[in-house]
């Protein structure tokens, strides 16, 4: 016997989808079978090797979750989805009960079956066990229909570790990478984020590939322009360490940095101020070196039919200058402008109202939007300001990133982290 998929489903799956056992690589969705709990979903494959035609095919076994702080088994359902194999058919699976085929319904030598479950394995309240492993160990068994005796088949074990049903980075055989929890598979898609699941996907949670998060949360640095965003901590503070926290519920502090690079807005703005400068001084020249020509032409009585193509050519000269020494004041009477303008431009590239938070169960605004958003305008008049972001989270709510609009452009970071995922109980 061979354990052909298994999944996790986490108390916040929205589909609870697996692997179809009577069609292969077709995802089933049980939406309204979760009530907030754990589950398991087996699929299994077993061949009959004994050389006896056998009788119905019953499945024992343990789940286990296994805990610092306890343990926990859930119950193997007896009642189990079983079809066999026909080779000869399109559709290969197939139910053959004896309501279907008497002569079909027995388990013949060599012969095929596959069969699954989904197990009920308890309440959200198993995290407080801080889970370390879970384990299943399932064997089959049968009696022959006409010969004496009964077999059990060999032992077939799947093994997840305890932070699969809290948040691990997950990448899935295809390359797609994302966060997952239990059966969900959260990950960027598009101009958002996607809540998606494992079993949406038809992978198994004992095939993908789990990576830990960083101990502490990832620093989020984002560029744009002259603008800089760095966040400085990422703190959660449990309802019973803080003020003003609901009983049962945490708070997400997100402190960051907000700073322009004002030099460097300086010397961007500067180059106007520069040109004008170097045409204005360019004109002066160009006039003095006209005025000086008219003067010595009108000085030559020799000269005197080429003094009024001289004052002509000074008149433009003059001209010209004036116009240069309008634009150079004009451009430095716009870098003051403009430096204003662009610290207001540049601190409206961050919409801090809007600074979203993605968890394992939705995508939270923050509490404090209006605080934050008036903390960012200050970047307006100032090089640099900081602010601040909290979320309140549920008891089991586990944050993986930061969603929000830089420039008009979504992004996503994350800040999910092992010191930010640990629950506590109290």
């Amino acid at each position: 016997m061979s354990i052909r998929h298994v999944q996790l489903f986490h108390p916040y799956s929205r589909s609870r989808s697996m692997d179809s056992v009577d069609t292969p690589g077709r995802p089933v969705a049980n939406r309204f079978g979760g009530n907030g709990h754990f589950g398991l979903g087996v699929i299994f494959e077993a061949v009959n090797r004994t050389g006896f035609m056998l009788g119905a095919a019953h499945l024992a076994g343990a789940i286990t979750f296994d805990g610092a702080h306890g343990s926990h088994g859930c119950e193997v359902p007896t009642a189990v989805q079983e079809v066999s194999l026909d080779p000869t058919s399109t559709r290969p699976w197939r139910n053959e009960s004896p309501y279907r085929s008497v002569a079909e319904s027995v388990w013949r030598p060599l012969e095929t079956i596959r069969f699954g479950f989904r197990a009920d394995c308890g309440p959200a309240l198993l995290l407080d066990t801080d889970i370390q492993h879970i384990r299943g160990q399932f064997t089959v068994t049968a009696d022959p229909h006409y010969n004496e005796g009964h077999f059990t088949s060999t032992e077939a074990t799947f093994s997840l570790p305890g932070r699969a049903a809290v948040l691990q980075v997950l990448r899935l055989p295809d390359g797609t990478t994302g966060f997952g929890a239990g059966d969900l598979f959260i990950r960027r898609t598009g101009e958002g984020v996607g809540f998606d699941s494992l079993g949406a996907h038809v992978v198994s949670a004992t095939v993908v590939q789990r990576t830990e998060l960083p101990a502490t949360a990832p620093v989020v640095e984002e560029h744009a322009d002259e603008f800089t965003l760095r966040t400085t901590s990422a703190e959660l503070t449990h309802w019973a360490d803080g003020q003003n926290i609901p009983k049962g519920r945490r708070a997400l502090f997100v402190r960051a940095q907000l700073s322009l690079a004002t030099a460097a807005i300086r010397q961007r703005l500067q180059g106007a101020v520069d040109a004008a400068q170097a045409a204005q001084t360019q004109a002066a020249a160009a006039a003095t070196t006209a005025r000086t020509h008219l003067a010595a032409m009108q000085a030559d009585p020799a000269h005197a039919a080429d003094v009024r193509p001289a004052a002509a050519d000074a008149h433009r000269a003059e001209g010209a200058e004036r116009a240069a020494t309008h634009d150079l004041a004009a451009a430095q009477s716009g870098y003051q402008r403009g430096l204003a303008g662009e610290h207001t431009r540049l601190a409206r590239l961050l919409d801090c109202g809007r600074m979203r938070l993605v968890t394992t169960a939705q995508i939270r605004p923050a509490s404090n939007a209006r605080e934050a958003a008036t903390a960012c305008a200050a970047l307006t008049n100032a090089d640099q300001t900081e602010v601040s972001w909290v979320w309140l989270l549920d008891r089991y709510e586990v944050q993986v990133g930061l969603l929000y609009a830089l420039g008009g452009e979504s992004r996503f970071s994350s800040i999910a982290s092992v010191a930010t995922s640990r629950l506590d109980a109290r």
